[in-house]
């Protein structure tokens, strides 16, 4: 009797200390920092003050790092860059227009789960636009124009791909909130960008 009473102490035990290590193992998955990669393709339209507005296409690739904030939401930050093309009309031809931007983003995401391996994500941010390069004939033509600042708002599906892998599949809406201007020569900002998402999502 006294070895089966031992018996069960000791099962008892090890079924305990195996539940703590599986709550702090969760636990500490939860706070694992995330490295993300974000290819992204669509459309905007370019304001260009005193101008006209031109209507193009848009590809962005963004790096960035994930940290939790809580069981719910996570802070995104990092880099990208992003490059819109488009027509307009210059001495009666058609020719190419050209942004080149380095972005800055940083977003607040929130995470919805239906199952272990299917969750809703929802997001606003803010970017730092750093216009690069821009050729536009006829209106500026020049590298280093200059600075703005943008927001966002983000929604899509995260599928667990392994326990190290998450893939997902977003829907991004962007809109400058400033102008981009250079001594005059140049004010500009993009508007309407919408854009179809795909993340890959790295647990570290």
């Amino acid at each position: 009797m006294k070895k089966l009473i031992l018996s069960t102490l000791l099962l008892l035990s090890s079924i305990s200390q195996a539940q703590e290590n599986k709550e702090e193992t969760t636990k500490d998955e939860k706070q694992k920092l995330f490295f993300i990669v974000k290819g992204k393709m669509g459309f905007s339209q370019l304001h260009l003050f005193e101008y006209n507005d031109i209507n193009g296409n848009v590809t962005q690739a963004d790096f960035l790092l994930s940290s939790r904030l809580s069981d719910k939401f996570r802070l995104e930050y990092g880099f990208g860059a992003s490059e819109f093309n488009g027509n307009t009309i210059y001495n009666n031809q058609l020719v190419s227009v050209k942004n080149e931007f380095i972005k800055v983003p940083v977003n607040l995401m929130y995470n919805k789960e239906f199952n272990n391996n299917i969750s809703l994500i929802y997001g606003i941010g803010i970017y730092g636009n750093y216009l690069y390069k821009s050729y536009i004939p006829g209106y500026f033509e020049g590298k280093n124009v200059g600075f703005n600042i943008g927001a966002n708002i983000q929604i899509g599906a995260n599928f667990k791909i392994t326990d190290v892998l998450d893939f997902r599949i977003m829907f991004e809406s962007q809109s400058d909130l400033s102008k981009i201007s250079k001594q005059g020569l140049i004010k500009q900002q993009e508007k309407k960008t919408n854009l179809f998402a795909i993340n890959l999502v790295y647990k570290l």
